[in-house]
């Protein structure tokens, strides 16, 4: 009797379990309608040729190609950047040193990056990032303009010949901690035990 009771309640929780496996299966064939298979169909060949033409403006040395801010100095992405002439930059007046030293070279008064000035046809252009060129439109101060107390002045020669292992080692403040894994110059040389390797930070 208790065998009885048993095997049909077995039968019964199949029966049920199969139940819920084919409204899943039906409802998964219905949702996905006759595209079920899309998922592992070659791409049409536009779709290629598109994507890999998107691949290639995205990455090319155009692209990619990164300048300094006239104002503030910062090397960005060219597309974010808007070549100007010096003489049209609007509110000249917002790009006037606060505090002016002897040493600072002024462009019609104006506390500029000199290294991203070029010369072409007797004037005087450069790259400006969309930040400082729309804050010069809204007249507003430049937040990170070499003008507004960011001049720092000229970089020595002795600091700009330091590598990265002497610039770390007389640097004040450490944002970045370089973990440095000397490997001998010997073929597999990767793939010995790195616990017997001599590093440094």
């Amino acid at each position: 009797m208790n065998r009885g009771h048993a095997s049909s309640g077995c039968f019964c929780n199949r029966r049920q379990t199969c139940i819920k496996k084919s409204c899943l299966d039906d409802n998964i064939i219905r949702d996905d309608g006759d595209d079920s298979s899309a998922f592992f169909r070659d791409p049409d060949e536009n779709v290629k040729k598109y994507t890999l033409a998107q691949f290639i403006n995205h990455t090319s040395n155009a692209h990619t190609h990164q300048s300094c801010c006239l104002s503030c100095a910062r090397e960005q992405f060219i597309d974010k950047m808007e070549v100007i002439y010096i003489d049209e930059l609007p509110n000249q007046h917002l790009l006037a040193s606060v505090f002016q030293y002897p040493v600072q070279s002024l462009v019609n008064g104006m506390l500029l990056h000199n290294p991203a000035i070029t010369h072409s046809n007797n004037r005087q252009h450069c790259a400006i990032c969309f930040n400082c060129l729309q804050d010069l439109y809204a007249k507003k101060i430049l937040l990170y303009s070499l003008a507004n107390v960011l001049w720092i002045g000229e970089i020595p020669t002795e600091l700009v010949i330091l590598n990265l292992l002497e610039c770390l080692l007389i640097g004040h403040y450490f944002p970045a901690v370089y973990v440095i894994k000397l490997y001998p110059k010997q073929k597999g040389a990767k793939s010995w035990d790195t616990h017997g390797l001599n590093s440094g930070i």
